[in-house]
């Protein structure tokens, strides 16, 4: 879980400029895959069998990490299924975002 800038092409918003699963995506989001891959992360979110999303919520260990994440509390990762890892955030709490989220992907 030691993912640095160095790892990626970057333009000069931090955005991953190299072809594959974060493409496009800010620079930490790769951090936060790993982090959910070793089980340490956050809350996972279902449809059906499969998973589709992760809820992290931001801890200051986090914020000091990544600068830019100061003003937020919650990091959202969503997973396609064509294999790509999406981030957005939020300055909601995680557990509302989670229950949100939940309340989304209910079978119907």
């Amino acid at each position: 879980m030691n993912t640095r800038k160095s790892d990626y092409t970057l333009d000069e918003h931090g955005i991953i400029r190299d072809l594959g699963k974060f493409e496009g995506e800010m620079y930490y989001i790769p951090y936060f895959y790993d982090v959910s891959l070793e089980g340490l992360g956050g809350d996972p979110v279902y449809s059906g069998e499969s998973q589709v999303a992760e809820v992290f919520g931001l801890t200051s260990e986090d914020k000091a990490r990544f600068p830019e994440l100061a003003n937020v509390s919650t990091l959202i990762l969503t997973y396609s299924g064509q294999g790509f890892v999406y981030g957005t955030t939020d300055t909601r709490q995680a557990s509302e975002v989670l229950a949100e989220l939940e309340n989304e992907y209910l079978e119907p």
